[in-house]
């Protein structure tokens, strides 16, 4: 049976787009991320890889100031715990999160790192895990 009635729904837009956040690499041709590890200040390379549990801070642009709402950050598909993070104070919307290395990470010199913020991805970038 039938009654005639449909459903409707309304898409949002907002009246400014705002970009998804970026993270920094090194600029090399591998996409190395710019991730050091946070006790030492060293660069998280295939040389000194990241390893489970350890504090790892990962720099980017592109987050709002002020925001009561966290970005969440995968590594090799994984959610990364999110400790903190560090604003950049002269350079509005830049800085590091600082997140715990998840375990369960596949182990190698190219893992996949990204972070997302209400429903944006940044770019990915690679991080030596072991």
């Amino acid at each position: 049976m039938f009654f005639g009635s449909t459903s409707t729904a309304e898409l949002y837009t907002p009246a400014v787009l705002v970009p998804a956040p970026v993270l920094l690499s090194t600029g090399d041709s591998t996409g190395q991320g710019a991730i050091v590890h946070a006790a030492t200040g060293q660069l998280a390379s295939p040389d000194n890889p990241a390893v489970a549990g350890e504090i790892l801070a990962i720099p980017f642009t592109g987050l709002p100031d002020g925001s009561v709402i966290p970005p969440q950050l995968t590594i090799g598909g994984r959610l990364a715990e999110v400790l903190f993070i560090d604003v950049a104070p002269d350079t509005p919307g830049a800085g590091a999160v600082y997140v715990r290395m998840p375990s369960g990470v596949t182990p190698g010199p190219a893992v996949a790192v990204r972070l997302i913020y209400i429903g944006r991805t940044s770019n990915e970038v690679k991080l030596a895990a072991q």
